[in-house]
C-alpha cells in the first residue's frame, strides 16, 4: 500500500517533532529557478519533512533549499536540506503543500 502526503501526519511522540511514516513513495527533486528535475524515493515522512533517497544525484551535489514532488497526490514543498549521507538527504517542510506545476 502507497502512503499519500496526507498520510504522513501522526500524533505519536518520539525524537522529532512530528513521527515518521515509512512512505517509499516515487516523487522529484528540482531546484528553483532550474527546469531540470530528479527522480526520487521519499522513504519516510511526517509533518515537518522526510528522508529521500536521489536516483543518480549525490545530495551534496543540491543547494540547500529543493522542492519535494509527491507524484502520488501530485502536490509539491519547499524543503530544507539538513543532512546529507551517500544518497539519501533529510528534509525539513519550509511552505505549505500546493498543487505541482510540473508535469511528473
Amino acid at each position: 500500500m502507497v502512503m499519500r502526503s496526507a498520510d504522513i501526519v501522526s500524533k505519536e511522540a518520539e525524537r522529532r517533532r512530528a513521527k515518521r511514516r515509512e512512505l517509499m513513495a516515487p516523487g522529484l527533486v528540482r531546484v528553483p529557478g532550474y527546469r531540470r528535475k530528479m527522480r526520487c524515493i521519499i522513504v519516510d515522512a511526517s509533518a515537518t519533512g522526510a528522508r529521500v533517497r536521489l536516483s543518480h544525484e549525490h545530495p551534496t551535489q543540491l543547494p540547500d533549499y529543493v522542492v519535494i514532488g509527491f507524484d502520488a497526490d501530485r502536490v509539491e514543498i519547499d524543503a530544507a536540506i539538513v543532512w546529507t549521507a551517500r544518497d539519501e538527504m533529510g528534509v525539513q517542510f519550509v511552505s505549505a503543500f500546493r498543487k505541482t506545476s510540473l508535469p511528473s
